[in-house]
């Protein structure tokens, strides 16, 4: 790999009057070494961030960004589970209820308004009925009384 043209050789860029304050207290703090391979490896890093501040910047600002409108939505998404707990509270609570007892609590809850509309189709079934069986007395009345005249004029015809 090749270095970048603006980074320098560390003997140039680390020796002890530029190091940050960061660096020098570690090396005074724990006994290390200018040439200590930890100490020139932290060095570099620090010289790269330092260089690459803007750019870093600029990255979490995209990041953020990106982020805040996620985090807004998420937000509402909260908000929206506040009002909806005490609901989920109360379906939670009949969910855990046992088998019987929601069989019986349905059977209650439903057995008066079916035998309501049971009553209410009988009564229009016996309704039809009823027209019906008319309708067909009409129509055989009807015939009856087609038959006798067809027949009144054939005899009539015929003398």
């Amino acid at each position: 790999m090749s270095n970048p043209p603006d980074l320098r050789p560390p003997e140039e860029v680390f020796h002890g009057g530029n190091l940050p304050e960061d660096l020098k207290w570690l090396m005074t703090n724990f006994d290390l070494p200018k040439d200590d391979p930890t100490i020139v490896f932290c060095a570099w890093h620090w010289n790269r961030v330092r260089q690459h501040y803007e750019l870093i910047n600029e990255g979490g600002l995209h990041f953020k960004s990106v982020l805040d409108p996620r985090l807004d939505r998420m937000q509402a998404y909260a908000a929206i589970m506040d009002k909806l707990y005490p609901g989920l509270d109360a379906i939670a609570k009949i969910l855990g209820q046992d088998e019987a007892t929601m069989k019986q609590k349905l059977h209650q809850g439903l057995e008066k308004p079916m035998v309501q509309i049971s009553q209410k189709m009988e009564k229009v079934i016996a309704d039809l009925d009823r027209e019906w069986r008319e309708l067909n007395w009409q129509r055989a009345v009807a015939c009856f009384i087609a038959g006798m005249a067809v027949g009144s004029i054939l005899i009539l015809c015929v003398v």
